[in-house]
Order: structure tokens, then sequence, then C-alpha cells
């Protein structure tokens, strides 16, 4: 779980202000093992990781591992640990990347997926280099790159992420994947993502 907290008081802030400054933001981010894990001796499957892109951007990232998969732990904490690297590396050639500019959804959609597939391709490469079956390291990926003119998301799976407003108001960010049955759900390493072996 991470919780995202801008540090500014709930009045719009004007740029022509100049005697105004802006608040820091405030991340906070726990990951720890239920009581079923803890009775049953599981290691936590949950990772986070956030921190400062550039100058303009922040990203918050949240992979919570499969619990029928044998090394979904290892996926999680693997896709967190990378997350920084491919972010700047995949949004360096974005133009609106090195503004604080908000893109349109068609840009972002774009890039989005590109993030999604580097990740993947990522684990694949970590997954043969440590002799496991990539799909044993299946996790859920809930994103977040955001600035003080807003956020952008992109999910993998089920999972929650909602945005307080500046008027206090907190809204959903995403909207959960629902499969076909109760509880299912798909993760980075389903063929669902596109993100197939051809391609890694």
């Amino acid at each position: 779980m991470i919780t995202i907290k801008n540090q500014e008081s709930q009045k719009p802030y004007h740029s022509n202000r100049s005697s105004r400054k802006k608040k820091p933001w405030s991340i906070y981010g726990v990951s720890v093992p239920g009581a079923y894990h803890l009775q049953n001796e599981i290691p936590c499957q949950d990772s986070h990781s956030f921190g400062v892109l550039n100058k303009f951007w922040k990203y918050a990232i949240v992979c919570d591992g499969a619990g029928s998969l044998e090394n979904s732990d290892l996926g999680s904490e693997f896709l967190t640990s990378i997350a920084s690297k491919v972010i700047k590396k995949t949004l360096s050639k974005e133009t609106w990347y090195h503004s604080a500019k908000i893109p349109d959804e068609t840009s972002w959609s774009v890039a989005a997926n590109k993030i999604i597939k580097e990740l993947f391709r990522s684990l694949w490469q970590y997954a043969q280099k440590i002799e496991i079956n990539y799909k044993s390291m299946g996790a859920t990926v809930n994103l977040m790159v955001f600035n003080d003119n807003g956020y952008l998301s992109v999910h993998v799976g089920d999972g929650r992420a909602t945005v307080l407003t500046s008027d206090n108001e907190w809204i959903a960010a995403i909207k959960p994947f629902k499969g076909e049955n109760a509880g299912e759900t798909v993760f980075i390493t389903s063929e669902y993502t596109g993100c197939i072996l051809k391609n890694a």
C-alpha cells in the first residue's frame, strides 16, 4: 500500500501568486504479510517502490504477487525494484516528460503500454537468468506517475488506486480488472496483457 499526499492547502494553486510556495509531496509505503501468510510461514508477496523520476515527475508502484504461484514474491519484488529505471528509460523519449504538462490520453496510453511490456521483458529475462519459469512469478501491477498538475495511471490485474482531490474528495484512479469468475484476475505474465514471448 502507498499513500501519496501533496502537502498543499485545499485551495487551488495559482502560479501567478509568487509569494506562495508549493508544499512538498509526502509519500508513505508499506508492504506486510497478512495473517494467513504469517500463520503458514508464507513470505510477503506484495512489494512497492516510489521516487522522483526527474524535476517534473514522480512515481509510485505496487505489485501484488499471485498467492497461487510459487515465486510470485520474487516477481513482485523484482518488478518494483526495476520500475524507476524502466519508467525513466521509456518516458525519456516523450516530449511531455521533460515538462510538467499532462499528456493527452493517446500519448499516455502508448507510453504506458511500452512500460508494461518493458517490465515484462525484464522479468522474463530475470527468470531465465535465475533458471525458473517466468509464469511462476506472476504479479499484478498498479503504477501511477504524477506531478502537481495531475496524475497518470496504468495497471494490470485487480487492485485499487484512489486520489484525494483538492476538494477533499476520494476518487478512483483505476478500474480494476474483473474476470468472468469471482476472484479471477490477470497478471503481468498472463497472455491477456499482450506481453508474449516472441516480443520479449
